[in-house]
C-alpha cells in the first residue's frame, strides 16, 4: 500500500486563472478532452499523456507555477491567485519496490500564503493544498492505485523547452483536512475546491 507524502510545509494555497490558458490549449487533441466523472477504476488517466509518465529515473526539475482557485468553507468563499509565475519544482521520485509504478511524479509550488502539491503514481493521483497551518487533500494514491480523481482534468503541452501541465477542476471537489487520530472520513473537516479552479506548472526540460 502506498501513501502520498505531503511536502507542503508552512505555507497556504492560491487559485490560478490565466486569460491565455484557454487559447493556449484549445488546439489539444480530443484524447485530452475532459468529462466530469466519478473516480474511475482502471481507466487510463489523462496524466498518462505526460512525457514523464513512464520515467523511472529519480530527478528534480526546475519549474514555474501560476494558479487561480477558490475554496468554500463554512459558507465563506475565498479566492487565491498567483498570476505572475512563481518558482516551483517537479520531481520524479523512484519507487524502490516498483509495486504499481516505478516512480511518483510530483509538482510542488508555494508562496507566502499557500502550498500546492499535485502528484500521480500508476493510475492514481493526489492533490494537497495547505492554507495557513491547515492541510487539505484528496488522494487515491493508496491501496491498489487503480483509480484517479474524476473532478480533475489534465492538459499537457510541450513548447520552448518546457512541458506545461494545466490542471483544471471541472466539478466541485472536496478536500479533507489531515487530522491525527481520525479513522473515518466523516470525522474530518473539509473544504470545497470550486469548479473552474486552475493550476499551471511549466517544467523546464533538461537537455543535458
Amino acid at each position: 500500500m502506498k501513501k502520498e507524502q505531503n511536502k507542503c510545509a508552512g505555507f497556504s494555497c492560491m487559485r490560478y486563472v490565466l486569460l491565455g490558458a484557454v487559447s493556449l490549449f484549445c488546439g489539444l487533441a480530443k484524447a485530452q478532452e475532459c468529462k466530469i466523472r466519478e473516480m474511475e477504476y482502471y481507466a487510463r488517466p489523462l496524466f498518462a499523456l505526460s512525457r514523464f509518465y513512464e520515467d523511472c529515473n529519480a530527478r528534480k526539475y526546475e519549474a514555474e507555477a501560476t494558479w487561480s482557485f477558490s475554496v468554500l468553507q463554512g459558507g465563506k468563499e475565498t479566492m487565491f491567485e498567483r498570476l505572475t509565475p512563481q518558482k516551483a519544482s517537479f520531481e520524479v521520485e523512484t519507487d524502490p519496490d516498483t509495486v504499481y509504478d516505478c516512480s511518483t511524479k510530483r509538482y510542488h509550488a508555494a508562496d507566502s500564503q499557500v502550498c500546492i502539491q499535485y502528484s500521480f503514481y500508476a493510475y492514481a493521483d493526489a492533490l494537497i493544498i495547505k492554507i495557513g497551518d491547515r492541510t487539505f487533500e484528496n488522494s487515491t494514491i493508496d491501496g491498489g492505485c487503480d483509480i484517479h480523481l474524476g473532478q480533475l482534468c489534465q492538459r499537457f503541452r510541450t513548447k520552448d523547452g518546457k512541458e506545461t501541465l494545466v490542471l483544471t477542476v471541472i466539478d466541485d471537489m472536496k478536500l479533507y483536512e489531515r487530522k491525527k487520530g481520525a479513522k473515518r472520513v466523516e470525522e474530518l473537516e473539509d473544504l470545497t475546491l470550486k469548479r473552474g479552479s486552475t493550476f499551471a506548472f511549466a517544467v523546464k526540460l533538461n537537455t543535458d
